[in-house]
């Protein structure tokens, strides 16, 4: 019912803009991130099997770039130390209002978008000194694209290399 309610909430605020993957007890989680790399996952740490806490701290290594929620029913000082000291970005007291998930949200888009930005700021900086290092050593073939996973603008360049026909 949490997650439905969860689900419509944020369908609500974000008509059309996600997919939702559910699971019920730890396990399912820890196979839900393998297969799906989501960008999102709010966990509720009371879960079968175990608890979203341990489901964490083994999914975290699986999706390195994932933004982990907890929900919770408990104010307990220790649930909420050890969920930020695993990575979780917030700690939610169910039941949670749509205000307060809109303005989690739009916390999680501004972050979002900030590293965006920056990777943006970092790739079009290998790009630029690619083609320093290119025009310095006179290579002919440079690989440009970063050893990284992420968004990207997308740069087009069209190099006029004219061969030498004498």
């Amino acid at each position: 019912l949490i997650r439905l309610g969860l689900e419509t909430m944020i369908n609500e605020l974000y008509p059309y803009e996600h997919t939702f993957y559910h699971a019920k007890n730890g396990n399912e989680v820890i196979n839900q991130v393998k297969l799906h790399s989501p960008d999102i996952v709010f966990l509720d740490i009371k879960m079968p099997s175990m608890n979203g806490l341990e489901a964490l701290e083994q999914c975290k290594s699986l999706v390195p770039s994932t933004i982990w929620i907890i929900l919770s029913g408990y104010a307990e000082f220790a649930f909420a130390q050890k969920a930020l000291s695993l990575g979780a970005s917030h700690y939610l007291l169910k039941p949670i209002s749509i205000s307060e998930l809109k303005q989690v949200m739009e916390d999680i888009l501004n972050k979002h978008y900030e590293n965006f930005i920056r990777n943006n700021a970092i790739f079009s900086s290998m790009v630029y000194q690619s083609f320093n290092l290119y025009d310095f050593l006179n290579i002919a073939d440079i690989s440009f694209l970063p050893d990284a996973k992420g968004q990207y603008q997308i740069y087009v360049f069209l190099i006029d290399n004219p061969i030498d026909k004498a």
